[in-house]
């Protein structure tokens, strides 16, 4: 190739004035480019582009992209803090979708101190909460509130983040911002768990069959299932948490009753369960073969339901030890500790703190829980179940299915860990990170600025929704939805 001239421009944000001077203000992608490859005393005109060459626009910064760094800058914002700033996963979503086109210089710094700020006349606490207003202020509606320009000033991301979010002193007296935090606590530990299970299964072979052309079927939909399941609920609704006020062990009587109803008002508007079952080992049913038909036997046969108890049991171990390292803990029994640690014991805490690698304690937890997916598999769909013994249309479950009922036990053991003694946890742990003998130990930094595992850790599933298949997803979701409404109708003709 003869006569060939490349010419590369890279977010021409250092002057502004030829910025404004070609492009009068309008985002122009031709006539930004004019502005960044022209100078003093040379300039590219327009018609050169438009009759000899191309222009190959990267000027996209991807959601995918954007919303992680925004996390890391949002989380190292605070470390030269007097406090600590938690934003909600919904409150940067929200900014982030106001400046869709924003480069990454002129957006991400600005935007991660315009949310964290703290404004004057706040009260004062070394905890905060950033969420999104649930009425926005501003005028127009959702759609032209959104800015479609490269280029961000910071006092109009300020203005916006106030429009869009509020943040809220975490106080012992203020009940609301105490089941915030609870909300915060929980919906970061579920989310990371499904991140860790999806980049478990997909460096695993443990979910491989040994068949001809099905290797990776159960991984895939394993993978899809988990995926889905996180972003068709993405959170777990307060409501379906057991939230033991007497674990916060600040909260007085009255503080507790008022917890009770502010968690009662967070209900959906649909049941999240798809399938009512409790967590515990069910007693109540018989082996079917030993069923008496002429009504003289109160028992029932087992059903899908069951299954689903049994594991959501089971698991209450498991996730007990995700708890563990999620709190920097010895054992468990440190953990109910929490309700009632005295301040020596805190300290105590600070000082073993270390920064330590997780990986193996966290890929052996998630391989448990893998192999806790593989026997459920097998007893979902055991022949002797009540769905298996009908026949019907809803007894027949695809490696999705199950895979997806799974989470739905996940999200029940997750549902009724101690979240009471999360929340106090971190309570203490920020009230005596001001001492600075505390506070100001690398090794707390790293736990509270840093870490995934940890309750002050800002966790989103924007990287797994950029590996699904959309379409596929879809479909598998529909089916699974119709399936879910048989059995619902299965069981209350059963019941």
């Amino acid at each position: 190739v003869q006569n060939l001239n490349l010419f590369m421009s890279v977010n021409p944000a250092s002057n502004r004035r030829r910025v404004r001077e070609y492009t009068d203000g309008e985002d122009d992608l031709i006539k930004h480019v004019l502005a960044a490859l022209s100078t003093s005393t040379w300039e590219l005109e327009e018609s050169f582009l438009a009759r000899w060459s191309d222009v190959i626009n990267f000027d996209k910064f991807p959601r995918s992209a954007k919303v992680p760094e925004l996390v890391s800058r949002i989380r190292q914002a605070s470390k030269s803090s007097p406090h600590i700033v938690l934003v909600e996963p919904d409150a940067v979503d929200k900014l982030v979708d106001q400046f869709p086109d924003a480069h990454a210089r002129e957006f991400l710094s600005p935007a991660a101190a315009a949310i964290t700020q703290v404004p004057n006349g706040a009260v004062r606490a070394p905890l905060y909460i950033v969420s999104p207003k649930k009425i926005l202020t501003g005028s127009g509606d959702g759609e032209s509130m959104v800015s479609r320009r490269t280029y961000v000033e910071a006092s109009t991301l300020s203005r916006k983040v106030r429009e869009i979010t509020q943040i809220d002193a975490v106080t012992r007296e203020n009940v609301n911002s105490q089941l915030r935090l609870v909300s915060f606590v929980l919906q970061g530990f579920r989310t990371q768990l499904y991140n860790n299970l999806v980049l478990e299964a997909s460096n695993t072979d443990s979910l491989d069959l040994a068949i001809p052309g099905l290797q990776g079927a159960i991984k895939r939909n394993f993978i899809l299932a988990m995926i889905t399941h996180l972003t068709e609920g993405r959170y777990l609704p307060l409501n379906e948490v057991r939230i033991d006020g007497s674990e916060m062990s600040y909260l007085s009587k009255s503080q507790r009753d008022e917890l009770y109803e502010l968690q009662k008002s967070e209900k959906s508007d649909k049941p999240f369960f798809p399938i009512d079952f409790s967590i515990g080992q069910s007693s109540d049913y018989i082996d079917a073969d030993s069923f008496v038909s002429d009504g003289a036997s109160r028992s029932r046969e087992k059903s899908r339901w069951d299954v689903m108890s049994d594991y959501a049991h089971r698991l209450e171990s498991v996730l007990r030890k995700l708890i563990r390292v999620y709190l920097r803990m010895d054992d468990y029994k440190a953990v109910e500790n929490i309700r009632s640690w005295s301040e020596s014991e805190i300290r105590e805490w600070f000082d073993k703190l270390t920064e330590v690698d997780l990986e193996p304690k966290l890929k052996a937890i998630n391989q448990e829980i893998i192999e806790n997916f593989k026997a459920f598999q097998q007893d979902i769909i055991d022949s002797s179940l009540l769905e298996e013994r009908e026949g019907s249309n809803a007894a027949r479950l695809n490696y999705y299915d199950q895979s997806r009922l799974f989470a739905y036990v996940l999200d029940r053991t997750i549902s009724r860990l101690p979240w009471g003694l999360m929340a106090k946890f971190t309570m203490d742990v920020v009230n005596n990170s001001e001492d600075m003998s505390m506070g100001q130990k690398p090794s707390f930094i790293e736990y509270a600025y840093s870490n995934q595992m940890s309750p002050f850790a800002i966790v989103t599933p924007d990287f797994l929704t950029e590996v699904m298949d959309k379409k596929v997803a879809d479909m598998q979701v529909g089916s699974f939805n119709s399936k879910c409404n048989a059995l619902l109708s299965q069981g209350a003709t059963n019941e």
